[in-house]
């Protein structure tokens, strides 16, 4: 009909014809009008039947993802299925407990590097030249008593010994001691130059740390300037690993995630979390009454 009407008025515009349609279509008898509705009955239906069968696939995949969470979650609370990479943002996409989630391989990376640096990570020290003397009074009486214990725990063989204390000379310091009439003497004879402003005060607090907190680890007894030494340095490494990770680099990942970071690590160096969630399962209507 449309291909007549258009014949027929070749200088036409759309308006005319359809006001030509509209007048055509009243005129015709119910007859010829229900051949239309034929013609486009199974139409309706095909789409009709596509949207069905689109609403059970949608149910069937959120149902067969919340049974393959909660499995997962029932043999490892923090197990992440991972789903694919999202390539222009360097971030993965995983679901974790019906909730899909971005995951940040980089964050994730900077602060694992950053805890095996502070518990591997032997800050470099030179020698001082002179060395410098430690007395009671530049430490006062307990950090005094501190450092006593430490060069107690040593073999004193030769006229000066070295406190071989990992809390020590990990965080680039070194003090050598001599005992001779029950008397006891110590000085700081290397110590870190990669770090401005390194000295007496940062002996103190790695000492303060022993005393007090009772550091035990060396990661424990980091001071200050050599936690945010470390951080920086951890920063720069990361910076100059790959920016996109295949997907047996991120399990890898998770699970230096699990296995290095503390229990409730969920946070970058810069207090940015690892996860962000986009979209929970939970959420998502499996029927058309739902989503109404």
């Amino acid at each position: 009909m449309i291909i007549s009407v258009i014949a027929e008025n070749p200088l036409a515009d759309y308006d005319k014809v359809t006001s030509i349609l509209e007048n055509r279509w009243e005129d015709l008898p119910d007859e010829d009008k229900d051949k239309y509705f034929q013609k486009t009955s199974p139409v309706k239906t095909k789409i009709k039947r596509t949207s069905i069968g689109s609403e059970k696939k949608e149910k069937n995949l959120c149902s067969k993802m919340k049974q393959q969470n909660k499995s997962s979650k029932s043999q490892n609370s923090s197990h992440i299925n991972l789903i694919g990479p999202l390539k222009t943002c360097g971030v993965w996409i995983g679901c974790h407990s019906n909730c899909l989630k971005i995951i940040n391989p980089h964050r994730i990376q900077e602060t694992v590097l950053y805890h095996n640096l502070m518990a591997n990570h032997i800050v470099q020290s030179e020698k001082l030249e002179p060395p410098m003397q430690l007395t009671k009074s530049h430490l006062g009486e307990t950090l005094w008593t501190t450092l006593t214990s430490l060069a107690d725990q040593m073999c004193s063989n030769g006229i000066y010994n070295v406190i071989q204390d990992k809390r020590l000379t990990a965080n680039g310091i070194g003090v050598t001691f001599h005992k001779e009439l029950g008397e006891f003497t110590a000085k700081i004879t290397e110590l870190c130059r990669c770090i401005p402003v390194y000295g007496l005060a940062d002996v103190k607090e790695v000492l303060q740390l022993i005393s007090t907190t009772k550091a035990i680890t060396v990661a424990e007894a980091r001071p200050l300037k050599v936690l945010n030494y470390l951080q920086g340095e951890a920063v720069r490494m990361a910076r100059q690993l790959p920016r996109q990770q295949s997907r047996d680099d991120m399990v890898d990942i998770l699970i230096q995630k699990e296995t290095m970071l503390p229990l409730k690590c969920e946070n970058c160096l810069h207090n940015k979390p690892f996860y962000h969630t986009v979209y929970s399962l939970d959420d998502i209507p499996l029927t058309q009454s739902q989503a109404q």
